[in-house]
């Protein structure tokens, strides 16, 4: 079983002026979703958010020029693999879980 995952990003929190700058992005929140490949497919999903900070000087895209694939990267640099390896991990098992579940609940064995 392969599970897929995927980013998104339902809120980034700015400040509406920052070190020279307008909008500059300091809180980024994110959910992790993991689906696996069965039929059917099952979902989890891991919700967190991170704080980044700009030092001025340093390269600056502006908020209407932001691209998902630019908050990916500042999120999955910031979490660092290891935690995004964990986090795809926890979804692995949470799915893994539905898909076959570890406990039951069960009559007792004396109830008709």
């Amino acid at each position: 079983m392969a599970n897929i995952y995927i980013w998104n990003f339902p809120q980034l929190e700015v400040y509406n002026q920052f070190a020279g700058q307008e909008q500059v992005v300091y809180t980024i929140h994110w959910t992790l979703t993991g689906t696996s490949d069965t039929t059917p497919p099952v979902s989890q999903q891991i919700y967190g958010s991170l704080n980044i900070t700009y030092t001025a000087g340093d390269p600056f895209t502006p908020y209407a020029d932001l691209t998902y694939d630019q908050v990916q990267g500042w999120t999955l640099d910031a979490l660092g693999q290891d935690r995004v390896t964990e986090l795809q991990a926890t979804l692995d098992q949470q799915i893994a879980n539905i898909i076959n579940p570890p406990t039951a609940n069960l009559p007792p064995p004396w109830a008709s």
